[in-house]
């Protein structure tokens, strides 16, 4: 880690680090992986996958060991409702975090006190070059497909993954991920960097409680991706830095 006092901060601001999936040398590290874990990434057919998923849940391991003080491998999880990884005992660090990766790139929020959820995407890495739309049909609000299909045709494709990773970050800080009904609620649905919950039929009255940035310094000319960040509570500090994978 590039800052070792950042890691013991309190409960101001939420730190992020951008993990580059393509360094092998985090392979060194897999024996901090719990069975579990080795487990599931067999069930991945694809190695890339395999290989991202292990990769990342090191990364996740180290920089949770440097923050608590203790070895990687004694790190236990429990997985909430719908497949949140949390601490098994939260309410003694009163810490949350969240993990997103996608091709080459992982992204880790950790903070305290407050629920987070990120998500990254490389824009055209999932869909066709028209194979999103009918996804964003299916899965946005009727005002986000509005707003997104009164943009011009050029802008369309990026406006639709900004948006989708505003909306998996959100539900992923809920803790629900996709099954709290995309449809259900309603971001910011533009290319130019602006975010936002403008709307949730589930629950109108906690708009005002939450954040979701964008998190554009991951873009490059050569992998374009876009993510989000969102959070709940006070306004707060949002610290990148780059993962190393150093034993603490």
């Amino acid at each position: 880690m590039t800052d070792p006092d950042l890691l013991k901060r309190g409960t101001d601001g939420i730190d992020i680090w951008r993990v580059d999936l393509a360094d092998p040398t985090i392979d060194s590290r897999q024996d901090i992986l719990s069975p579990d874990e080795r487990q599931r990434a067999d069930k991945f057919v694809f190695p890339k996958d395999r290989m991202s998923f292990s990769r990342s849940r090191c990364a996740l391991r180290l920089i949770l060991a440097n923050r608590l003080g203790c070895q990687a491998n004694k790190i236990a999880f429990r997985y909430a409702e719908h497949g949140k990884p949390e601490l098994a005992e939260p309410d003694v660090h009163h810490l949350s975090f969240n993990l997103s990766h996608n091709e080459d790139i992982a992204l880790i929020a950790m903070t305290k006190r407050r629920r987070v959820g990120v998500d990254v995407n490389r824009i055209g890495g999932r869909t066709g070059a028209t194979d999103w739309a009918p996804i964003a049909k299916r899965s946005f609000s009727l005002r986000e497909q509005q707003m997104l299909f009164a943009l011009p045709q050029d802008q369309q494709e990026e406006a639709f993954y900004r948006t989708w990773t505003q909306k998996e970050a959100y539900t992923k800080a809920l803790g629900d991920g996709f099954t709290y009904g995309f449809q259900a609620f309603t971001v910011v649905v533009n290319i130019d960097g602006s975010t936002g919950l403008l709307a949730d039929d589930k629950h109108p009255d906690t708009i005002s409680e939450w954040h979701i940035s964008s998190l554009d310094h991951y873009s490059s000319e050569d992998n374009y991706y876009v993510a989000a960040l969102a959070y709940d509570g006070a306004e707060v500090e949002i610290r990148r830095q780059e993962f190393v994978p150093i034993e603490p």
